[in-house]
């Protein structure tokens, strides 16, 4: 009498290879996938980074009432606002950082009335600034631009 295990033809080999074949395929999808899941975490973290560069410099030039008294002193000479920012507000800058301040204008100067009982002394008048800074990244192209306004009371006159 003969054995049943005779009559197999070896189909254990292949099925086995043909499996191997399969987790090597799904490991290097998997692999693939965890690269392009870092890269993408890396861009969001640049372009919070530039986000946070902006606002910084944005904060700056809003905190200093200089910028805007003597908003003409800081013009370049092509007419643009260009102020000297301090080192310390790129600190956290891993890469080749580009700010760039796209304006900083005044938008309107209200006229106070009435603010004097006996008119011997200027009414004060409320001016609206705009400041809008990008922040960008050379190596990895994140650019973050951040847009802010500021509404204050001063003399006449200073809203260009």
């Amino acid at each position: 009498m003969r054995k049943s295990s005779d009559n197999q033809i070896g189909a254990a080999l292949p099925i086995g290879l043909l499996m191997l074949l399969l987790v090597n395929i799904l490991t290097v999808a998997s692999i693939s996938s965890s690269n392009i899941n870092m890269q993408i975490i890396q861009n969001q973290q640049r372009w919070l980074e530039m986000q946070h560069i902006a606002t910084n410099v944005n904060n700056y030039i809003l905190s200093d009432l200089d910028y805007f008294i003597n908003y003409k002193n800081h013009l370049n000479s092509h007419g643009h606002f260009a102020p000297v920012l301090p080192d310390f507000l790129f600190r956290d800058s891993f890469g080749r950082t580009n700010v760039q301040i796209d304006s900083f204008k005044c938008l309107a100067e209200t006229n106070a009335t009435g603010c004097s009982l006996d008119g011997l002394f200027p009414c004060l008048h409320e001016t609206l600034w705009q400041l809008s800074t990008s922040a960008s990244d050379l190596s990895s192209g994140a650019k973050a631009t951040i847009v802010e306004g500021v509404s204050f009371k001063y003399l006449p006159d200073h809203c260009p």
